[in-house]
């Protein structure tokens, strides 16, 4: 895995270690390991004291969590419920479709029998 070697509140280099490595890796470069993954984090990126930071043309820009992209099979979990709903949608309006010419060609019964 990779990890971001934080000392003080910068990032000064990413390595790659297994995790039974962390421990010893942190105490022999007198640092944080941590990971990367959810800004980004790369060399030089800033911890403020409430968010990380990135100097963007000279100017320390907020880093926003990644969100990461849902699997294939979430997407087409999600396809396959909306799926599901527009089919029941679409059920309920013919039925109220049906009710209404009912009512309709009642009305239109009434009128020819008066």
């Amino acid at each position: 895995m990779t990890y971001a070697v934080k000392k003080g509140d910068f990032i000064e280099n990413l390595i790659v270690a297994h995790a039974s490595q962390v421990e010893e890796l942190a105490a022999a470069l007198g640092a944080e390991l941590i990971d990367p993954s959810e800004y980004g984090l790369t060399i030089g990126d800033y911890w403020n004291g409430e968010n990380w930071t990135r100097n963007v043309n000279g100017e320390q820009t907020v880093l926003e969590p990644i969100v990461p992209e849902p699997t294939t099979e979430e997407r087409v979990a999600q396809l396959e419920a909306s799926t599901a709903a527009l089919e029941d949608a679409i059920c309920e309006m013919d039925a109220a479709n049906e009710e209404r010419m009912a009512a309709i060609e009642d009305a239109l019964c009434e009128i020819d029998m008066g």
